[in-house]
């Protein structure tokens, strides 16, 4: 029988998963994958709290300034924020063409079923949330018009 975790452990977890020793910038957004966005200043922005740990010398505003050569997107996971392209060509598969955002390739057939399945499996969950009722009310809870990809349900 294993004992359970104590605080201490747990805290030592968590850190040694999400702080990694720091590194450049790229690297940074490449290994945690997504960075979220926030221009609210207060205290900071999201985006320079998160990297300020895991960048070599990273000061604030040091992503936009160098943004454009980063080889990063900005887009919706959730929330908003910064993410590699190799992230973002799996979030936004251009079907019609074949060719992946941020490649001059095609996909294999491979990757381009997996990405198919990935796709499928994605409008049968809106799909199944729009046939959700409750037995005092026979209208569905959430409506495949309300449905945003981003954020759930829109009011």
């Amino acid at each position: 029988m294993s004992t359970p975790l104590t605080l201490v452990q747990l805290r030592r977890y968590a850190v040694t998963r999400s702080l990694f020793e720091p590194t450049t910038l790229a690297q940074a957004i490449d290994r945690l994958g997504f960075v979220q966005a926030d221009p609210i200043r207060a205290p900071a922005r999201a985006q320079d709290l998160t990297l300020r740990h895991r960048v070599r010398g990273y000061r604030a505003g040091d992503l936009d300034r160098a943004y454009a050569e980063l080889g990063v997107e900005e887009d919706y996971f959730v929330v908003y924020g910064f993410l590699p392209r190799s992230i973002q060509a799996l979030m936004h598969p251009r079907a019609r063409s074949g060719v992946p955002i941020g490649t001059g390739r095609p996909w294999s057939a491979v990757r381009r079923r997996r990405a198919q399945a990935l796709l499928s499996a994605s409008w049968v969950n809106v799909l199944a949330r729009t046939t959700i009722t409750t037995p005092c009310d026979s209208r569905p809870r959430i409506r495949a018009s309300e449905y945003s990809i981003i954020g759930g349900v829109s009011t």
